[in-house]
């Protein structure tokens, strides 16, 4: 298996070619099992009254001791596995994958987003909660 690196984040992007059974598999599991955040710097200090800062650079992390999981997800996202200096209760090793670059995220949400809202819209009109007792 070929390791992805940082400076390669050429496109397309891996996740871009998915099939859309494995970006399913994949937005799944980090549903469940991900941290959504978004960096917490101060963008600027500047006094210029108009200058507008970019977006705080949302960010993906996944943690976990299955080492196979983790090579595959990495593999699917462009994206290294670290190994955590932390151990488990369990005294296992924990794997962590980390997507923090903005265009390669933004990129990356929107075949979430498209894919989550593609599920979840059928599913909520063919509901009808006034029926229910």
């Amino acid at each position: 298996m070929t390791k992805a690196n940082k400076t390669n984040l050429q496109r397309p992007y891996p996740f871009e070619t998915l099939h859309p059974t494995q970006l399913a598999w994949l937005a799944g599991l980090l549903q469940a099992e991900a941290d959504f955040t978004t960096d917490k710097k101060i963008r600027s200090k500047s006094g210029d009254p108009d200058y507008i800062p970019p977006p705080s650079v949302p960010r993906v992390k996944l943690e976990m001791v299955e080492k196979d999981l983790m090579d595959y997800v990495g593999k699917l996202v462009g994206q290294n596995v670290v190994t955590q200096k932390r151990k488990t209760t369990a005294n296992k090793e924990v794997y962590r994958i980390s997507m923090e670059a903005r265009e390669k995220n933004r990129t990356f949400f929107k075949s979430y987003f498209t894919l989550y809202y593609w599920r979840k819209k059928p599913f909520k009109n063919s509901c009808n909660f006034n029926n229910l007792r």
